[in-house]
């Protein structure tokens, strides 16, 4: 059945927006809400704080550093995917969510985890040539090719992403 043909046979009604229903029945939602905002202010100041030193020290631009500076970012995304949406039910008591916000929430969470395995591997490499060929490390990953590996990672997630986001958006990938 194609797209077409469903929207032809559509008979429920678009969602517009979920309400977030489970933490009602918390007898703490202040406190808990509190502790999740001051841990995502202790992860953008840690991830910011890495991505400013490694950024304006040139001595630190090396592979392994680049690697840090790219996990960095992926930890910011990742955490300000559900953490925003956390902390306005919990604190502001803000119990919906559109649905527009609700897929680019989803979007992104699930893109930084793409995004933060395959920053782990990259390290894991880089610390494995530095183990196993210690005398050639600085000629087999240069800042160059750590970099084009670091896209690399960052277009598959996208593409891996794009396939899953047109899936929730019920368009068919393959004809």
């Amino acid at each position: 059945m194609s797209y077409s043909e469903l929207l032809v046979n559509f008979t429920g009604q678009n969602v517009k927006e979920f309400t977030i229903t489970g933490f009602d029945h918390l007898s703490h939602q202040k406190l808990l809400g509190f502790l999740i905002f001051f841990t995502y202010f202790l992860v953008l100041l840690g991830s910011g704080t890495n991505i400013c030193i490694i950024a304006t020290d040139r001595r630190l631009h090396t592979p392994m550093y680049i690697l840090i500076f790219n996990l960095a970012l992926v930890d910011i995304m990742y955490t300000s995917s559900v953490s925003i949406t956390m902390i306005s039910v919990l604190l502001a008591e803000i119990k919906t969510i559109s649905y527009c916000s609700c897929i680019s929430s989803m979007y992104f969470y699930h893109l930084g985890g793409i995004e933060e395995c395959l920053a782990l591997s990259l390290m894991a490499l880089d610390r494995t040539i530095a183990v196993s060929s210690p005398l050639r490390y600085h000629s087999i990953l240069t800042n160059l090719r750590i970099s084009l590996m670091i896209i690399a990672s960052w277009l598959i997630g996208f593409l891996v992403m794009g396939v899953f986001g047109a899936q929730v958006y019920g368009c068919s990938v393959s004809s």
